[in-house]
Order: C-alpha cells, then structure tokens, then sequence
C-alpha cells in the first residue's frame, strides 16, 4: 500500500510495449505502488504534472528504447518531476555496456543524468512478431559464410531463441526507488 507524505501526488507509471513485458511489467509496478498505468499514447500533460513521480517503462526495439521521442517531447513537463526509467529488452541485465549504449543512443546525458535506470529482462516470443522481423530473425540465426563455421571466434554460431525472463521479483529496485524521499 503507498504511503504518501502530506503534499505528495503520488506517481504515475507510463509505458511504450511490444510484446507486453513491458505493459506488465507496468502493471505490476502500478500494484504495489496504489499507482495507474498509461500507454504513453494515452498519457497527457495533464497526467504527467499531476505526479511527483514519473515511471516511465520502454521497450527496447532495434536498439533503441520506443519511448525515446516521447521522453523527448515531454521533457520540459517530466524534467520537474522525479523519474525513474525501466528499459525492457531481450538483452540480459549483465551486459552494462550493451544496455547503456541503448540508454545513450536514445537520451541525452541530461536527461539520463535526472533519471534512477533500471534495465530488465523481457520476452521473445518469435511467433507473435511480424513477418519482416521473424524473417530478420531467422536469417540472423544463420551462419555467415564469412565467418567460418560460426561465430568470429570460431564457436557455432548461436541462434535466436524464444526465452520469458519476466518475472515480479525483478521490479523491486524501482519499487524501491519509487518509495524513496529526496
């Protein structure tokens, strides 16, 4: 259950989803948090300042976060507002250099600089994808020519598989940013 402080207005949790990790990774945060979830279609301005606290949850998709030109166009509203930022990928929470090029590639160092950052694991399921990135997908998966028999360093190349690293007990560091006072 929230606990707010006289004054507070509480948070709001806005979401950009492809394949719905990210909307339930939302929905979820907005649980424990007595909070509401928006797709970042529906939320407006209005929405936005009615919060001291912004969630803001993005998918990741080609590299860069789906949410990056909303933030973008809603910065001078959100910059008065305490943020934290969820990115959703397929990219494993370990790999730092990968997740903070996706970060940097679709925020200024500004913005990222205002923001808590916590990366989280998604989904993939390649039957629900669209055509053109299943075929994508799969031509991906298969060895180079170039490349010998598999990867540059010589290991079988690895093909992309269907994996569902979702799980509630991953929301906990912004669950606990969230809670936290300045």
């Amino acid at each position: 259950m929230k606990q707010e402080q006289p004054g507070s207005k509480g948070a709001l949790v806005v979401y950009a989803s492809k394949q719905g990790s990210t909307r339930q990774y939302a929905e979820w945060i907005a649980e424990d948090l007595s909070a509401r979830a928006v797709p970042f279609t529906q939320a407006r301005p209005a929405d936005l300042e009615g919060a001291d606290t912004v969630i803001l949850g993005s998918a990741v998709r080609m590299g860069s976060l789906l949410l990056g030109k909303w933030i973008r166009g809603n910065w001078r509203i959100l910059s008065a507002r305490r943020l934290i930022l969820f990115s959703v990928s397929a990219t494993p929470p370990g790999d730092e250099k990968t997740l903070r090029e996706t970060l940097e590639k679709s925020l200024s160092p500004d913005m990222i600089e205002r923001m808590t950052w916590v990366p989280l694991h998604g989904r993939l399921t390649i039957s629900t994808l669209p055509l053109p990135l299943r075929l994508i997908m799969k031509a991906a998966s298969r060895p180079r020519a170039d490349a010998g028999k598999g990867s540059p360093d010589g290991s079988p190349a690895e093909l992309i598989q269907e994996f569902d690293a979702v799980s509630r007990e991953s929301i906990a560091p912004i669950l606990k940013a969230a809670r936290m006072r300045s």
